[in-house]
């Protein structure tokens, strides 16, 4: 019976449209190394997509406080407006948290689905604990979730900078939260001693951001070989289809699994997908420290 079911099953590849019946059978092996490729490759292009979410979510609370001080230098800006803007802040700060937590929660997730013994779970670790202000945002995004928003107030300070012999009036908006405001919450107690009465919440950020990218990094390394292989593999198979089959289109080619004239399993064979993967790659890079860079438009 076993024998029969083998003799029945077939592995091609061919374009799924009616008008072509050009096909080639693959080996079993090939179809299986197939479908671990395309799940590698899958994987992979989500964690970067998540990571991109980040950088997005960080490019948008930057933005915002930059438009916020330029506002407030323009126009008059009264307490309501005020407030708008700490809201506005607080917003951007949540949803950097929303995806900050997506990201670190799925990566593992997808690490194992590529290999087992893939995982930043130390790298994580090791960065909590090189750095306060990642304890404090991970304390922080805890207090949100269950207590209030993340700012405690803002502070606009200005002052006198010589650039070039040029003086300059130079403007910042500070982002705070106090530890007199977290001792009646259920605020982590731990993290809570070792914070300073008042704590810069702008450079908590940037460092949170800043430890992701390094994990970011180490996430890259850990998959270039499997991502390599995985491409060289469909690769192979797409040009071994195109070179039977004299066409030039890509566009429509997969790999079946038939069983009885019946297909059990297909897989399309492409690669445009996995180029935003790389576009992404090299868009995104790591690390990128921000904690240390200063932006201005003078």
């Amino acid at each position: 019976m076993s024998e029969q079911l083998n003799q029945s099953m077939k592995y091609v590849v061919k374009k799924n449209t009616l008008s072509n019946d050009t096909e080639i059978e693959i080996s079993e092996e090939e179809f299986n190394a197939l479908l671990v490729s395309t799940k590698t490759l899958s994987n992979i292009l989500a964690i970067e997509e998540k990571y991109q979410i980040v950088l997005e979510n960080y490019f948008e609370f930057e933005k915002t406080l930059f438009e916020e001080m330029l506002q407030n230098k323009i126009f008059n800006i009264d307490y309501a407006e005020f407030h708008q803007t700490q809201m506005k802040l607080n917003q951007r700060i949540m949803n950097l948290f929303t995806s900050i937590i997506s990201y670190r929660d799925s990566i593992d997730q997808h690490l194992h689905l590529i290999d087992k013994s893939f995982s930043v779970k130390k790298h994580k670790s090791h960065e909590y604990d090189s750095n306060i202000e990642y304890e404090i945002m991970e304390a922080l995004r805890n207090y949100v979730q269950h207590n209030g928003l993340p700012t405690h107030y803002l502070e606009i300070n200005q002052r006198w900078r010589d650039y070039d012999s040029v003086s300059l009036n130079e403007m910042t908006l500070g982002l705070f939260i106090t530890k007199s405001r977290l001792t009646n919450s259920d605020f982590k107690r731990t993290t809570l001693h070792k914070m300073a009465d008042k704590t810069d919440l702008k450079n908590c950020i940037r460092t949170y951001v800043d430890c992701f990218g390094n994990i970011h990094k180490e996430v890259r390394n850990m998959l270039e070989n499997a991502v390599n292989n995985a491409r060289v593999t469909i690769e192979i198979l797409f040009t071994k289809y195109l070179e039977y089959s004299g066409d030039s289109q890509i566009i429509g080619v997969q790999a079946y699994k038939i069983n009885n004239q019946q297909i059990i399993h297909e897989i399309p064979i492409l690669l445009k997908w996995d180029d935003i993967r790389i576009q992404l790659q090299i868009k995104n890079k790591v690390p990128t420290y921000f904690k240390t860079s200063c932006l201005n438009s003078r």
